[in-house]
């Protein structure tokens, strides 16, 4: 599923039966269900690399994690937040993620993940992903 069809607007579904309803006020207990899926890669970078999608946009990704090792730094973020990084043109707040070697970033949002190495340094990602059933 694209972003497009993902945010296209709702279309209504018959529903037969009854719903009861209540109101709850104070603490609800809930359990986690895990997730369908996962799936696990890494990408081994010489550092010279231009910016590239880590992970696509999915409407199904429960939450995944990022970990750097080697000498890093990469960037994580949009497509123009890690080239700007990547540039080194930053001053002031900084457009993206600094993933600094050793560092695992949690990523629990639908969006496109990208990443670019700083420019010099080599580094290893790692990534882990739960997703839902399709």
């Amino acid at each position: 599923m694209t972003e497009t069809e993902a945010h296209a607007a709702p279309a209504p579904v018959p529903v037969a039966g009854e719903v009861e309803i209540r109101q709850v006020h104070g603490s609800v207990l809930i359990h986690e269900e895990a997730a369908d899926f996962g799936a696990y890669f890494t990408d081994v970078l010489a550092g010279t690399e231009q910016p590239l999608m880590l992970l696509p946009y999915d409407v199904n990704r429960k939450r995944a994690w990022i970990t750097c090792t080697g000498a890093g730094p990469v960037y994580v973020g949009s497509p123009t937040g890690v080239q700007a990084m990547r540039g080194g043109a930053v001053t002031g707040q900084a457009p993206a993620f600094i993933l600094a070697t050793g560092i695992t970033l949690q990523v629990s949002h639908k969006q496109a993940v990208w990443i670019a190495p700083d420019g010099t340094h080599g580094a290893t990602i790692s990534v882990a992903v739960e997703r839902w059933e399709s």
